[in-house]
């Protein structure tokens, strides 16, 4: 009896697969005031590269010294007890292969303008600060092209103000955490 003999070729092809981390998260925010402590995160997922299979939510106390880590799975918002201190948090995409840069970074509670009180010439702006935190005010136009308007304002122990000089045209301002 003759034997035939059969060769079989298997071949695996994976498409639409990239073996690469996922691209950063993009616009982390806390889209409400929440009550006491309890806060709700929501974010975009990356609008390209490959598919995230969760997420994380890093915080610390300090910008860039992330101590702790919250794997909240795969889903695009999160509640999560912060601390009654200020807070910085990253979010993180990941999958198999990695996980990405961190998301821009947001403060919890975000710094907020406290008054305002028109004086000869301009406007006084006033808002909260935290001992030892450096701050820039912004103006803008269009709110769109934001434009320092100065930096490295330090904090004191309740609350700073800064008189700014004010033309005719409308002008928007914002007090950014650095």
């Amino acid at each position: 009896m003759k034997m035939k003999r059969i060769v079989l070729f298997i071949v695996i092809a994976v498409c639409g697969c990239s073996r690469q981390p996922p691209e950063s998260p993009e616009k982390p925010k806390v889209p409400k005031q929440s009550p006491i402590s309890v806060v709700i995160i929501r974010w975009d997922p990356p609008s390209e590269g490959a598919e995230p299979t969760g997420y994380r939510i890093h915080t610390g106390t300090v910008p860039g010294g992330y101590t702790e880590t919250v794997d909240v799975g795969n889903v695009l918002e999160y509640e999560i007890i912060m601390p009654p201190h200020r807070v910085y948090l990253v979010v993180t995409a990941y999958n198999a292969h990695g996980e990405s840069d961190p998301s821009n970074m947001i403060t919890h509670p975000p710094v907020r303008i406290t008054g305002t009180e028109w004086i000869p010439g301009g406007v006084r702006i006033t808002w909260r600060t935290i001992q030892g935190e450096l701050y820039t005010l912004e103006s803008s136009e269009d709110l769109i092209t934001w434009d320092p308007v100065i930096s490295d304002i330090s904090g004191g122990a309740n609350s700073q103000y800064f008189d700014v000089p004010c033309g005719s045209q409308v002008q928007y301002f914002r007090i950014k955490l650095q």
